[in-house]
């Protein structure tokens, strides 16, 4: 019977360095949580206040050459608009 009870109270004292193990990385978890949540909202802003400054745009590398376009374009439709070489596709 002490061999019982002595069992039980070691496993009592497990379960108390147990809980108190969980205690401590809850807390631990928590303030992980709370820190990746400012970074992420930090984050955010910075990336709002940084685009709304500079605006994105698209870097035009050079221009197609028309000829090709407007030859295609005069065998396959007929008109004025295929023959004024100046309009501007877009």
């Amino acid at each position: 019977m002490d061999a019982f009870h002595q069992q039980l109270m070691d496993k009592e004292e497990e379960l108390s360095e147990l809980q108190a193990n969980n205690s401590v990385l809850t807390i631990r978890e928590r303030n992980l949580n709370q820190e990746l949540q400012d970074a992420c909202k930090e984050l955010i802003d910075t990336v709002r206040e940084e685009t709304s400054r500079d605006s994105i745009g698209v870097k035009i590398m050079g221009e197609l050459d028309r000829k090709p376009f407007i030859a295609a374009m005069k065998r396959k439709f007929t008109g004025s608009l295929v023959e004024d070489e100046r309009v501007q596709c877009k």
